[in-house]
């Protein structure tokens, strides 16, 4: 330790800038703690008694205080807190215009689309029920790719090699992918799936 302190010595007198420089430094530091140390105690308040009027108290919408000077400054009263801020404005963001019906014109009847929606569905039911019958047993893919669909004929089953527009059972393939082929029959599209292989 006194090896470093006589090394340091040896440094401030050969350089005397370096030494004074360091000094103006030092005492900086030892000023501006002091003044820290003292701008940490409390500082002291006064309380000042004030002369209200009649006019103060009867007017609540707006506060007084002081400022250096010592006049009074009038402050705005407060908005509403009860309103919704999230309320849209009506000046800003009127309601659409609803569209005016005519006395003379009548509204749709659905009545005949609900017995074409039902002649639908029926066919898509009926198309649905014999896909239900069907089994994707395996796919190949590749630049013709096939499936092996199993199909029940008279209490046995078959199993039937397909292409892309290939048919069994009135349904038409007509995508096939890795575990899944996409038929078709009467505009109706269902897709056989396989189970996946356990891994």
């Amino acid at each position: 330790m006194r090896a470093k302190i006589a090394e340091l010595k040896v440094l401030l007198t050969t350089d005397k800038k370096q030494a004074t420089i360091l000094a103006g430094l030092l005492v900086f530091l030892v000023i501006s703690m002091g003044r820290m140390l003292l701008n940490m105690s409390p500082s002291k308040a006064q309380a000042r008694q004030g002369a209200g009027t009649k006019a103060d108290a009867k007017d609540k919408s707006a506060s007084r205080t002081l400022d250096g000077s010592g006049a009074p400054i009038e402050l705005a009263a407060l908005p509403d807190a009860t309103r919704d801020i999230f309320a849209l404005d009506p000046a800003k963001f009127p309601e659409p215009a609803q569209p005016e019906q005519s006395a003379g014109v009548t509204p749709k009847s659905d009545a005949p689309n609900v017995e074409a929606e039902s002649a639908e569905s029926l066919a898509e039911r009926k198309v649905l029920e014999e896909a239900d019958h069907l089994r994707l047993k395996s796919t190949i893919l590749g630049s013709n790719p096939i499936a092996v669909i199993e199909s029940p004929q008279k209490g046995k089953t078959r199993s039937v090699v397909l292409g892309v527009g290939d048919e069994v059972d009135g349904f038409t393939v007509i995508e096939i992918q890795r575990f899944s082929v996409l038929i078709e029959k009467n505009g109706v599209r269902v897709e056989l799936t396989r189970s996946l292989p356990d891994t």
